[in-house]
């Protein structure tokens, strides 16, 4: 399920307790929904969506620091035609990715 160095970082990060095991990244807060329960589109609908380089910076930073995985989510990830290209950032850096959705 996870690659040898996602499995690697996870491994050090438990025995060594020095390391972010696991991030959520709030990648947009714009959603197809209308929840009435929901505060994120209301709270985040302000804040700008970081672009496809400030999330390679991320997911570099990411990457150096150790996280074994980052959760996507939002509002709803799926509303980001860049979808697959951020996922990308962050597998090829070992960086195991999860995703959040509707």
């Amino acid at each position: 399920m996870f690659s040898f160095q996602t499995n690697k970082t996870l491994l050090e990060a438990s025995l060594f307790q020095n390391k972010p095991v696991y991030v959520q990244f709030y990648i947009t807060a714009r959603c197809n929904l209308t929840c009435v329960q929901c505060n994120i589109r209301y709270a985040n609908a302000d804040m700008r969506e970081c672009t496809l380089e400030e999330v390679k910076a991320i997911a570099e930073n990411f990457a150096k620091i150790g996280v074994g995985m980052v959760l996507l989510t939002g509002g709803e990830p799926f509303t980001r035609a860049d979808l697959p290209e951020i996922i990308h950032e962050f597998e090829t850096r070992g960086v195991h990715v999860r995703m959040q959705t509707n």
